[in-house]
């Protein structure tokens, strides 16, 4: 009867122990498809012409027809149409990039940046935030 007991136990667990392998398969049906693609922050890739293609916040993204156009050099000098006749300075740390204007007193900016099928998204952080509820825009590459 001891047997019998110990064999019914053990199927128990292994029949418990192997549906739980069953259900665990990795599989999320609500998992966002843009998470698998493979993201980017190394300097080197900045490097170039970008023109935003995009702006994304709480209300969802919207694509922009006539965006600004920014090119960061080899140099460290960024260009932006936004601020015509007015050079900057870039430094980038991780995936943090900060920018400077010397025709803006005091202003640096703040983006935290990611490379993703080839866009690139700016995320102003820090001082730079200009929506309360966070935002980014989106550039394509220009032939770079």
């Amino acid at each position: 009867m001891c047997k019998l007991i110990t064999y019914i136990i053990l199927f128990l667990i292994i029949s418990f122990t192997s549906q739980c392998s069953l259900d665990n398969d990795n599989s999320n049906p609500d998992a966002n498809p843009m998470d698998s693609v493979q993201v980017d922050t190394s300097a080197e890739k900045l490097i170039g012409k970008w023109k935003q293609i995009a702006f994304r916040d709480i209300d969802g993204t919207r694509a922009i027809s006539d965006g600004k156009e920014i090119e960061f050099q080899s140099n460290d000098l960024f260009r932006s149409n936004n601020f015509d006749g007015c050079d900057g300075t870039y430094e980038v740390s991780k995936n943090l990039i900060s920018v400077e204007y010397p025709c803006r007193e005091n202003d640096t900016l703040f983006y935290l940046f990611e490379i993703r099928q080839n866009n690139l998204e700016l995320t102003p952080t820090g001082n730079s935030v200009s929506c309360d509820e966070g935002c980014t825009e989106i550039y394509e590459a220009l032939g770079n």
